[in-house]
């Protein structure tokens, strides 16, 4: 009767398997429709800052390419949060 009423597993070698999202490429990817549009959005952002970088270095504009570089890894850091949040919706 007690085994009846015990849930079933997967087996015991599935049961410690890593979740298919936590390993390969797909561990950098987000999970969830939130996640996705944050990377999405900040990852866009930080494509056009890097296009500043190398337009204001062109251009000889004083220090608008550290600006601009500074801003260019700090929005790459917010991209890199975004597509490794494990946080489902």
């Amino acid at each position: 009767m007690a085994s009846s009423r015990r849930k079933r597993t997967k087996g015991r070698r599935a049961n410690y398997a890593p979740n298919p999202t936590d390993v390969g490429l797909r561990r950098f990817l987000p999970v969830g429709w939130a996640n996705w549009l944050g990377f999405g959005m900040f990852g866009f952002i930080c494509v056009a800052l890097c296009a500043e970088v190398v337009a204001a270095t062109v251009q000889h504009r004083g220090l608008d390419p550290v600006a601009a570089a500074i801003m260019a890894v700090a929005f790459a850091w917010i991209t890199y949060l975004f597509g490794t949040n494990r946080i489902t919706d």
